[in-house]
């Protein structure tokens, strides 16, 4: 899941061209949480994971002497039925 985010993150701020190699999503996952609600919460509720990942995705354009990354980045945060995307950068270099 975090995959397709970065890539539809990517993709809205990427114009493809000719020359692009658009890379695969890498996803490192940082941290997987156990939270336990209180017991006022009905027992399906109660336990929830939430996963923390690190998100990337590039493009490289590589032709004629000339070199440029296009690369976004983010911390996705995914638990039951909630996304949440931090800390999200997009540029392209060279």
């Amino acid at each position: 899941l975090a995959s397709d985010v970065i890539t539809a993150l990517f993709h809205r701020d990427f114009v493809p061209g000719t020359h692009w190699n658009i890379d695969t999503a890498t996803v490192d996952e940082l941290l997987l949480l156990d939270r336990e609600d209180p017991p006022l919460v009905n027992e399906e509720e109660r336990t929830k994971k939430t996963s923390i990942v690190k998100a990337e995705k590039q493009a490289v354009w590589d032709w004629k002497d000339v070199y440029s990354v296009a690369s976004a980045k983010a911390t996705i945060k995914i638990s039951s039925g909630d996304i949440y995307v931090d800390d999200y950068s997009y540029y392209v270099a060279g």
